[in-house]
């Protein structure tokens, strides 16, 4: 696509001479000496950002692979970017790379070098450079809403005329449309589809069990620690007497982190003049029993189903939670630590619609199981985190109809 504007022109201008005087074409080198690659079967580039969901981009590639096993699939980020942690999420046969710098002689290279036939542009931060480079590429922005500043911020009109180089937008929410379209993106380019995200299939659960323990537990309030480490055991407790204060039949269920530590928190939660019981030892959760160590693996769907309540254990004191969205897709309202680990993303984005609390500390941790003993802000939170949960399975299935639909018009 030709891109005209003064401003782009003296901008790319002034990268090249930059690039001539300062880089010396070391960042072009770099990719003209790459291994020669197999082109036959059509080339994906995908170039994202820091706050790319990487478990979402997964679901995305796998689809798409599913249909075309030989695809070769690209996937960029920038200069300083964790490549490693992204490459762990991914499917094998999908190649990470660090993204050329904003130069006209790097981009350059970097496109003869892999020639790409179609891009999907997960990145807010826009590569003038390598946008120019790529003009001949079919360019799709997902999650799109308006640029933040680049290289180009300082000169009027750099960003709104890079946004030209883009032939779809699959955009974020309908405010991020109405921004897009004030910087002259036609409505033919635009589709708000929401945001991308991962879809988590339910864990499972024995019905029979399920029932059972619904049973069991009659009309009593359940809150649940979710692979909880020994280390936040005393924050947890701690939470749970302040609570049992408010709601005396209150139970805490809690699902070991490590299921060989499920005796060792037995010992501490009696020291603490609980009265507890184990699942591995066959003990149920009955009436008398204040807080129930479930610490038989493969059970945590049926105690996100059975509990109104969960905290994401590990968020506090430990290397971060598990995965929100199996928690968000069985209905338990989420209250998450500020480390959130590899799911950064995640929980700040159930956190930011409602879905879930964060909290800072053992303080606060509190406040929030007090806060969620009244039941009309449980079910607010938990339909809060399926609508965010089947909305992000719409935004996935509809771009991975894009691209497809993009790589079969490049017959690929």
């Amino acid at each position: 696509m030709a891109i005209k504007g003064a401003s782009l022109s003296v901008y790319l201008t002034l990268r090249r001479v930059w690039g001539a005087v300062f880089a010396r074409g070391q960042e072009a080198d770099r990719f003209a000496e790459l291994p020669e690659i197999s082109l036959g079967s059509g080339v994906l580039w995908v170039h994202v950002g820091d706050a790319t969901d990487g478990a979402a981009l997964s679901d995305v590639l796998e689809e798409l692979l599913e249909d075309r096993p030989d695809l070769f699939v690209l996937v960029t980020k920038q200069k300083g970017s964790d490549t490693k942690r992204l490459a762990s999420l991914l499917p094998a046969n999908a190649r990470v790379e660090i993204a050329p710098p904003d130069l006209p002689s790097a981009a350059n290279a970097f496109i003869r070098h892999y020639k790409p036939d179609v891009c999907l542009w997960l990145d807010l931060t826009l590569n003038v450079s390598l946008l120019e480079a790529a003009k001949n590429v079919e360019l799709i922005m997902a999650d799109a809403a308006v640029p933040l500043p680049g290289a180009g911020n300082w000169l009027p009109g750099v960003q709104r005329a890079a946004l030209r180089y883009f032939d779809k937008f699959l955009v974020l929410d309908t405010r991020q449309d109405r921004k897009l379209r004030r910087l002259g993106v036609a409505d033919d380019k635009r589709e708000v589809v929401g945001k991308l995200q991962g879809v988590t299939a339910p864990l499972p659960c024995s019905q029979a069990e399920r029932d059972s323990l619904a049973e069991l537990f009659a009309a009593r309030p359940v809150w649940l620690a979710a692979g909880l480490p020994l280390r936040e055991l005393g924050a947890v407790l701690t939470a749970h007497k302040h609570a049992n204060r408010r709601s005396h039949r209150l139970l805490l269920v809690i699902s070991p982190q490590d299921m060989a530590d499920g005796e060792k928190m037995l010992a501490q939660v009696e020291a603490a003049g609980w009265s507890a019981g184990l699942r591995s030892r066959d003990d149920e959760p009955e009436s008398r029993v204040d807080v129930y160590i479930a610490d038989l693996p493969e059970e945590l769907g049926l105690w996100y189903r059975l509990a109104p309540v969960s905290f994401l254990a590990g968020s506090l004191l430990g290397d971060g939670p598990g995965n929100p969205s199996e928690a968000a897709a069985l209905g338990t309202a989420m209250i998450i630590g500020s480390n959130s680990g590899e799911y950064e993303q995640s929980c700040r984005r159930f956190i930011e619609v409602g879905a879930a609390i964060s909290v800072a500390d053992a303080a606060e941790l509190v406040e929030a199981v007090e806060r969620l003993l009244a039941p009309d802000q449980v079910a607010l939170m938990a339909s809060a985190a399926w609508a965010e949960i089947t909305a992000g399975a719409g935004a996935l299935d509809r771009v991975v109809e894009t691209v497809n639909a993009a790589l079969d018009a490049r017959g690929v």
